[in-house]
């Protein structure tokens, strides 16, 4: 979905604002279908017990609040923890 010319994130809005893509589908196919391509699905593309929480935290408009890594959290807006409208996926 994102390459050079293209964030994943924006990749994700365009699937779902000009495509009519479920979001929890955009997800899916940003996460879930790249790791089952790689063969890493059993670790990576969920979440679920024992998957690595690598996380990123957004706003119903999509634009990016923080990031999760290894379940640890790496960078964030400021003020971002505060907002009650975010979504984590």
């Amino acid at each position: 979905m994102g390459g050079s010319a293209l964030t994943m994130i924006e990749a994700i809005a365009h699937c779902v604002q000009d495509v009519g893509i479920e979001l929890a589908e955009a997800l899916r196919m940003a996460s879930l279908y790249p790791a089952r391509a790689i063969g890493v699905d059993h670790q990576l593309g969920r979440l679920a017990p024992g998957y690595i929480a690598n996380l990123v935290i957004f706003e119903e408009q999509l634009s990016v609040l923080g990031v999760i890594d290894q379940g640890q959290l790496r960078s964030f807006a400021p003020g971002f923890l505060s907002q009650s409208t975010a979504t984590i996926f």
